[in-house]
């Protein structure tokens, strides 16, 4: 069933069971796979929860009374499974504009302490801790090139323990090197997947 209105986007109604179908080729996997199924299930009513034509998620009732649903029970639940779709698109927007607010947030303090200091330290540091934040990282640091030694090296970070930053700046790690290398060899954006 579950395949059928993913594909379909129609609300189907189950009776497998009731009409002895359960060992027929579509029914036998889902019959044989989860066998507490053939206990109590004898009706099944299913409806796709679609958002931007995409299906996200199933709404389904069942009942232990054959015969139970029929295609108006299906089409109240497709109803239903719309407003269900109205609901998780209207959250996912609330989260994604909440979030977007908390970065225009974070930026705007950024930007408060890059113009109200002198203190290059102090405002690195504040932008390595916000890229963290809005990251969603534990951690962050600032490589800085040194242009004799044609090295990068941390300059400032946030959360970054002292032996891990020594460490680093020991490595001496250059342009086209680590992903700090790729990133300004090729003057974009780089990360490594472990």
């Amino acid at each position: 069933i579950i395949g059928g209105v993913t594909s379909s986007h129609i609300p189907a109604v189950g009776n497998a069971i009731a009409d002895g179908k359960t060992q027929e080729p579509y029914w036998k996997h889902f019959f044989d796979g989860y066998k507490p199924a053939q206990e109590w299930l004898h009706s099944y009513a299913a409806a796709p929860v679609i958002v931007r034509g995409e299906v996200i998620g199933f709404l389904n009732v069942n009942s232990a009374t054959p015969g139970f649903f029929t295609p108006a029970h299906a089409r109240r639940l497709r109803v239903l499974a719309d407003q269900a779709a109205a609901a998780l698109e209207n959250a996912r927007l609330y989260h994604e504009t909440t979030r977007a607010l908390d970065r225009l947030q974070a930026l705007s303090q950024v930007s408060r302490v890059v113009n109200s200091s002198l203190d290059l330290d102090q405002v690195l540091t504040t932008i390595a801790h916000f890229a963290a934040e809005l990251s969603g990282s534990d951690a962050a640091g600032i490589y800085e090139l040194d242009e004799e030694q044609q090295v990068f090296r941390i300059s400032a970070s946030h959360n970054t323990r002292p032996e891990f930053v020594q460490a680093v700046n020991s490595e001496n790690i250059k342009i086209g090197q680590w992903t700090i290398g790729r990133a300004a060899a090729t003057r974009h954006p780089a990360t490594t997947i472990d």
